[in-house]
């Protein structure tokens, strides 16, 4: 499902791209046929007051040659209203599939709010079971805790906790259960 929505959302940047293309041609084919007749009357006048036209409508003769270059260099045969048809077509197709990848997306949310309910559902179930197989026999729950108060610690700059012994002498890491005879060195 992941897969065909991306598919979709693919077609439809590419036919965002093609109709950016097709609209940019024809404001360069608007822009060469509006500046076509300053060229032909360029064309017609005499050398000698040449220089002076080409003064005069130097930006409308700018404009023109870079429309037709710009239109001489895509290759493209087809004409303004070919041009306009397939934008056309492009933004009726594109309007479609992005009505389809919006409901996709619904859909794609909830496929994952269901995933996530069976992921917490069965972490629920795993750890019931887990509950009921600790307070079992044989699991080793005892009545009377080994300590019934915490013992001291100290938190250090690298991060952990070190506990202290009872002697507080001792500096090696014992655990929460350890008696006060634990330490060779401290014992007895």
């Amino acid at each position: 499902m992941n897969s065909s929505y991306y598919d979709l959302r693919g077609k439809i940047v590419k036919a965002e791209r093609r109709i950016a293309t097709l609209t940019e041609r024809g404001e360069m084919w608007a822009q060469y046929n509006k500046y076509k007749t300053v060229h032909k009357q360029l064309a017609k006048v005499k050398p000698e007051k040449r220089e002076l036209f080409e003064q005069r409508h130097s930006r409308e003769l700018i404009l023109y040659d870079a429309a037709a270059r710009y239109l001489k260099d895509s290759g493209e045969k087809l004409t303004p209203k070919a041009w306009q048809r397939e934008i056309d077509l492009l933004t009726a197709q594109k309007q479609v599939d992005t009505i389809d990848m919006k409901a996709m997306r619904e859909e794609l949310k909830a496929v994952e709010r269901l995933r996530k309910a069976a992921d917490q559902l069965a972490r629920q179930e795993r750890d019931k079971s887990r509950d009921r197989g600790r307070s079992g026999k044989g699991y080793g729950v005892l009545a009377t805790p080994l300590h019934t108060e915490k013992p001291p610690y100290r938190f250090f700059p690298y991060g952990g906790r070190r506990f202290i012994c009872r002697t507080s002498r001792c500096a090696t890491r014992c655990g929460p259960a350890s008696e006060l005879a634990h330490h060779p060195r401290y014992g007895k």
